[in-house]
């Protein structure tokens, strides 16, 4: 009686088969009706149906960023892109990339043209090392002659060689030096004096004008030649005297001994230098060697000479030493020879 014949299974199956193909049918009427109702809802959104294809899915993402790049790409965003490029350009490509123009300025002044020419003129280059020892080497053995007065100058020197006829060579300088600052500045191209243009010599008179009028105020302008013999190396211009009494009526003059206390006035001519595209001045100066004896009237002071450069790199051309007077009378003698009979 257990056994379950074929005849008998028939009707089992043909059951199974009926409650699948209904849970199918279920199932595919649930499908569909959810379908609709998100259909439904997208035309209430005005929004386009579900892509049911890889291709339509594509086409539905690249319209996704179609529309978010239209919504990033408003003017101001246009505008800050823009001014990225502009200046990533000009920083790494524009500023070297101007055909005809030198990169080596800001001033971007065209090459080959009158303009080049009078930039270069005016830009002052460092001396070579060469030079410099040949400038220090002209201005160590120079000799300076300032006319003092129109009939007599003061002619002085730090390598001052003896008289061939008398054999003297240490003279003493008048009182002025002693209590005065002497500072010589010219117009003159002081590495190559013979390549001096034209316009440099006629500024001389400009450049008196200028020292004349400086604050603190010269006790006087006198005109000033420097030359070395054995160079021919020669250069024309004025050194600007500041007495230390004048200073102190003007205010001018700082208390002390060194040469900090008229550094004003050599500051003020160091100035008027640079603007005629000087390299260096030259001053003269008192300086005392130690302490007098509180009863001496006479201290041991001598009148320093020196090289100050006005430009930086040029620190290898400063130079002192004590100069001394070349064209001075000659001192008398210290004992007077007497005519007469020899004593024995």
């Amino acid at each position: 009686d257990c056994l379950v014949t074929p005849a008998r299974m028939e009707p089992l199956v043909e059951e199974a088969a009926a409650a699948a193909r209904a849970e199918v049918a279920e199932d595919d009427a649930s499908i569909a009706s959810e379908t609709e109702g998100l259909l439904e809802e997208y035309e209430e959104a005005g929004l386009d149906p579900p892509p049911k294809s890889w291709f339509q899915r594509l086409c539905c993402e690249a319209k996704d960023v179609q529309g978010a790049v239209k919504e990033a790409t408003n003017r101001y965003t246009l505008l800050a892109m823009l001014v990225a490029l502009v200046a990533s350009y000009y920083a790494l490509v524009g500023q070297y990339g101007k055909v005809g123009k030198t990169t080596h300025t800001v001033e971007g002044i065209a090459r080959n043209t009158q303009e080049a020419r009078a930039f270069v003129q005016r830009v002052r280059t460092l001396p070579s090392t060469e030079e410099m020892e040949d400038l220090k080497y002209s201005l160590s053995h120079s000799v300076s002659s300032i006319g003092v007065s129109m009939s007599e100058n003061v002619t002085l020197g730090t390598l001052v060689k003896p008289h061939p006829m008398h054999g003297h060579s240490h003279m003493k300088l008048p009182d002025e030096w002693y209590k005065c600052v002497h500072i010589g500045v010219s117009t003159y191209d002081m590495v190559s004096p013979n390549n001096t243009r034209e316009d440099q010599r006629q500024q001389s008179s400009e450049l008196y004008d200028a020292l004349i009028s400086l604050t603190p105020e010269p006790t006087a302008v006198l005109p000033w030649v420097c030359e070395t013999n054995t160079t021919y190396w020669t250069i024309e211009g004025w050194a600007v005297r500041f007495c230390y009494d004048h200073l102190q009526d003007l205010g001018f003059l700082r208390p002390g001994v060194d040469k900090a206390r008229w550094a004003k006035a050599s500051k003020a001519v160091e100035s008027v230098a640079r603007r005629y595209d000087q390299l260096l001045i030259m001053q003269w100066y008192s300086y005392e060697w130690g302490h007098p004896p509180d009863d001496s009237s006479d201290p041991h002071s001598s009148v320093l000479q020196e090289i100050v450069p006005i430009r930086s790199g040029l620190q290898p051309l400063r130079s002192s030493a004590v100069a001394y007077r070349v064209n001075a009378e000659l001192p008398p003698p210290e004992y007077v020879r007497v005519p007469g009979r020899r004593i024995t």
